[in-house]
């Protein structure tokens, strides 16, 4: 397997997880599973998350497929963690 994208549709178009073993990266898996899941999600700016962790990681996808950053939320999904919405935001406990 060269990698796994996840997306859903069902209330928001969102692209979830996207992940490539190390030995596939930099040979655009990455780009071209994003690229499948806007087509499947009819979207070029779909709903798209970054966990601060893992920010410097997609620096190059978020800037390829011209993503903007609308909304930073702390917490959301866990203790501690800072997540980098682009494209939109996410509901918050708040917003619920």
């Amino acid at each position: 397997m060269s990698g796994v994208v996840i997306a859903k549709s069902e209330g928001e178009k969102k692209i979830c997880t996207v992940w490539v073993p190390e030995q596939f990266r930099g040979q655009l898996v990455a780009t071209r599973l994003m690229e499948d899941a806007m087509e499947w999600l009819d979207s070029e700016k779909p709903l798209f998350s970054v966990p601060s962790f893992r920010k410097q990681e997609f620096q190059a996808i978020v800037k390829k497929f011209g993503f903007q950053l609308e909304q930073t939320v702390h917490e959301l999904y866990g203790t501690g963690r800072v997540e980098h919405v682009y494209n939109g935001t996410l509901k918050t406990k708040i917003d619920a």
